[in-house]
């Protein structure tokens, strides 16, 4: 069963969102709203939503070895940035980080290098993540060819703004 919601996301809906779930532990969450998505799904996971996979964007501007995101605000739009389709959401480690914290296991990334996969490890047997052949980073094809420069690059052009470093 599908359910569509339609209300603006940001930390005074989490427990809207959480409340009118219909399963809090779904076959697969998928978050990409393009700026607050390390804390909304924070937020989810603190009130409790446990999906077996998750699906996030992250930010392969960041590489794949910083654990950065953007400061949170609940107004931020991409497109009104000092570099829209450049200065948005999470980095990769970032999202490792935050969902190791709840026993999901990092799967792969796709090949366009735009979505990451996790998957709650206690829901499936271990051969799962064994028998897939993983992808730990892959560029943003789509910034590739936008800015024209790879993710040393892009990072160059966003490192003086603000960022929040996450342990």
């Amino acid at each position: 069963m599908v359910e569509s919601l339609n209300l603006f996301v940001d930390e005074t809906t989490v427990k809207q969102i959480y409340e009118k779930a219909l399963y809090k532990n779904p076959d697969v969450f998928s978050i990409d709203i393009d700026g607050m998505d390390y804390y909304i799904a924070r937020m989810l996971l603190e009130t409790g939503l446990r999906p077996k996979i998750i699906v996030v964007e992250y930010n392969s501007a960041f590489g794949p070895e910083k654990s950065l995101t953007i400061p949170y605000n609940s107004t931020f739009n991409m497109f009104y940035t000092a570099h829209p389709y450049l200065y948005y959401g999470v980095s990769i480690k970032d999202w490792q980080n935050l969902f190791a914290q709840y026993n999901y296991q990092f799967l792969t990334v796709e090949t366009n290098g735009i979505n990451a996969f996790f998957i709650n490890a206690g829901e499936f047997s271990e051969a799962v993540p064994e028998n897939i052949r993983s992808i730990h980073f892959k560029e943003n094809i789509h910034q590739m060819r936008l800015f024209k420069k790879d993710f040393g690059g892009q990072f160059e052009m966003i490192k003086d703004l603000p960022l929040v470093t996450i342990e």
